[in-house]
């Protein structure tokens, strides 16, 4: 069973600032993610309940896994910023917006 995707508002904003050709890896990406979230590759986050991340290039796709509900908060963080890894430390925060990959 897949699971569903919430996109943080301040990854699409990301999203919106990068080249193209990078956001149409970090999609392809992100809907890997969806059929198996524990994928090769893909690291857990020390210190953090049910996080993860997985790189493709330049940028990191941070996640949370929540098995209950069957869905990912993900969230992008580019290798010079920090910005995003706060927002993965919220244990309650899956007020995300819907992003069909």
């Amino acid at each position: 069973m897949s699971y569903d995707v919430l996109v943080l508002p301040s990854a699409e904003r990301e999203l919106a600032r990068i080249p193209r050709a990078d956001v149409r890896r970090l999609l392809e990406k992100i809907a890997a993610l969806r059929d198996d979230p524990r994928a090769h590759g893909v690291q857990k986050l020390k210190g953090l309940t049910h996080a993860y991340r997985v790189r493709s290039g330049g940028y990191r796709i941070l996640y949370r896994i929540d098995d209950s509900r069957k869905r990912l908060l993900v969230c992008i963080w580019r290798r010079t910023s920090e910005r995003c890894v706060s927002i993965t430390k919220d244990e309650t925060s899956f007020s995300a917006s819907r992003l069909s990959v």
